[in-house]
């Protein structure tokens, strides 16, 4: 008489095929640590852009339109934990790192000159050991680096 079905060696091959293949697949997804920071430095970016625009848009109106206090010119302060962007003296946006990340700048407070330029500047990002530049240039071009 002959048994249909599977034996127990088929299975165990099978389930040996599928552990070695999920741990293959494990391997290639990115660390929270990667999402995470990746997340962040779009932000970083985002601000900067943000901050970059207005410099450009408050200039402009001085220029051509009503003067406008020069301590309202925006700024962006990178500190060890947080970072913030100033409306002259005024914080306008407060940004709390996720923890155990940090950032460093080549230099603490950023601003953005007519037409969006800017001395050249790094900004490090660090979440255990995943680590993120965000480097501007000095005609004002923002981007990420690993």
């Amino acid at each position: 008489m002959k048994e249909k079905g599977t034996s127990f060696i088929e299975l165990l091959l099978l389930m040996a095929m599928v552990t070695v293949l999920s741990a293959a697949a494990i391997a290639k997804l990115p660390s929270r640590d990667a999402l995470v920071i990746d997340a962040e430095a779009a932000f970083f970016v985002s601000k900067l852009r943000y901050l970059q625009e207005i410099s450009c848009t408050t200039q402009r109106m001085y220029m051509e339109f009503l003067p406008i206090e020069a301590e309202s010119a925006a700024s962006f302060s990178v500190q060890s934990h947080e970072c913030f962007i100033f409306q002259g003296a005024k914080i306008k946006d407060r940004h709390k790192y996720p923890p155990r990340m940090t950032a460093y700048a080549d230099r603490a407070d950023i601003f953005f000159g007519m037409n969006g330029t800017v001395a050249p500047l790094t900004i490090d990002l660090f979440l255990g050991n995943e680590r993120r530049h965000i480097i501007i240039d000095r005609v004002g071009r923002i981007r990420v680096a690993r």
